[in-house]
C-alpha cells in the first residue's frame, strides 16, 4: 500500500472471495455539494462548528475515511465521533451546535428515547 498520506480513504471489501480495493476521493457533503480530501478541516482545527463535524461524519459515512482514522486525525473519542453521527442524524446541522449536545446529553436520562418501543 505504500506511504500514500490519503491510504485511510480505502475502502476494502469482499464479493465472491474477490478483494476489492478503492480510493474514495470524493463524497456528497452536508450541503449537497461534494466533499473532497482538500474540503475536509484541517486537523489541527481547535474550533469545531457544525458545518466541520458535518464534513468529518459525511467522510466517514461515504467511506472516504474510516472512524477510527477520523477519531485519531482529529483527537477525539469514539464516543465523541459516534454522537456527532447521532445528533446529525436526529437533528441535522443544528443538533451539532456544541451546547445543543449537551444539554440533550443531560436531558436524555429523564426523556425516553422516541425510538424505543416501551410498550412490551
Amino acid at each position: 500500500m505504500g506511504s500514500n498520506s490519503r491510504q485511510s480513504g480505502r475502502a476494502i471489501g469482499r464479493i465472491a472471495d474477490h478483494r476489492i480495493d478503492q480510493v474514495i476521493n470524493h463524497v456528497i457533503g452536508p450541503d449537497g455539494g461534494i466533499l473532497s480530501w482538500d474540503d475536509l478541516p484541517s486537523p489541527n482545527i481547535k474550533r469545531w462548528v457544525p458545518r466541520r463535524k458535518a464534513e468529518v461524519v459525511a467522510a466517514v459515512s461515504g467511506g472516504m475515511l474510516s472512524q477510527f482514522d477520523a477519531c485519531a486525525r482529529y483527537a477525539i473519542s469514539n464516543e465523541e465521533f459516534y454522537s456527532w453521527i447521532r445528533a446529525y442524524e436526529r437533528h441535522g446541522l443544528l443538533g451539532l451546535q456544541a451546547g445543543r449536545t449537551r444539554r440533550r446529553a443531560q436531558t436524555a436520562e429523564s426523556e425516553p428515547d422516541p425510538e424505543v418501543d416501551f410498550r412490551n
